[in-house]
């Protein structure tokens, strides 16, 4: 689990933590970066822990998703709450989900000069913060979802897909003032196949093929040694002695009728 300082970030998927892949750490920049795979159509929450009981201030995790920032979530100090961001506030009482999706392409070659988005990014910074008055005049981004020409080199990867809107209960803003940040993390997401491909994420394990009974059997019957005698007898004539031949194959599971 990414982890700096007292901090640590993960990201789940049906109540389950995702696995991270090639962790590494910029203590100079407080930055932890890592891989994380991606499912169309599965939703997705950004969870976070630390340590508050020594803190003299309060905290605050702001979240951007594919370049674009959706709020965030504050932690008073010596609270034992954990944070959880699964959706993007459109308004006090308004929300949408999270979810990953494929990346929508056009051919409109208006899309050509549009700057491409950061697009496979989720990155989640905690600050130190000084708590100010309530904001009763916030006002929330409903941006679309992304679209890229599809000369785009992020062909066959994913993006983040906002939900449809729904009600929730009332929510209090509140203007903040950031001192310092604490921990960084960014979690870089692409489709299982692509981290496999790429040797980021480990391959699948190699599976033996089932053999059948039959095949089983037959293959310990080919490994023990059995010599079959067969004597010459004037006075018995070849089909007796192919008939007495088939029993003793019959026997050894190699001969089937």
């Amino acid at each position: 689990m990414p982890t700096f300082g007292t901090i640590n970030a993960y990201i789940k998927v049906d109540g389950t933590i995702l696995p991270e892949y090639g962790v590494q750490t910029n203590e100079a920049e407080r930055e932890v970066t890592c891989w994380i795979p991606s499912e169309v159509g599965k939703s997705f929450s950004v969870s976070w822990d630390h340590d508050t009981t020594n803190l003299s201030t309060d905290t605050a995790g702001y979240l951007v998703l594919d370049g674009r920032s959706v709020g965030g979530e504050i932690t008073r100090k010596g609270s034992a709450k954990r944070p959880e961001l699964a959706s993007e506030y459109i308004s006090p009482t308004t929300c949408r989900d999270f979810s990953f999706a494929p990346i929508k392409y056009t051919d409109d070659d208006g899309y050509l000069d549009v700057p491409t988005p950061d697009v496979g990014y989720i990155q989640l910074t905690v600050w130190r913060i000084e708590l100010g008055k309530i904001d009763t005049h916030r006002k929330l981004n409903d941006a679309p979802n992304a679209t890229l020409h599809e000369r785009s080199k992020k062909l066959g990867a994913h993006c983040v897909h906002f939900g449809e809107v729904r009600n929730i209960t009332p929510t209090t803003f509140y203007n903040t003032e950031k001192i310092e940040v604490l921990a960084r993390f960014v979690f870089r997401y692409r489709p299982i196949d692509m981290l496999r491909a790429n040797g980021i994420a480990p391959p699948l394990p190699r599976q033996e093929p089932v053999r059948s009974a039959s095949q089983g059997r037959k293959r310990k019957d080919l490994d023990t040694s059995e010599e079959i005698e067969i004597k010459d007898d004037p006075d018995e004539d070849i089909e007796e002695r192919v008939a007495r031949l088939k029993v003793k194959l019959l026997f050894l599971g190699e001969f089937s009728l």
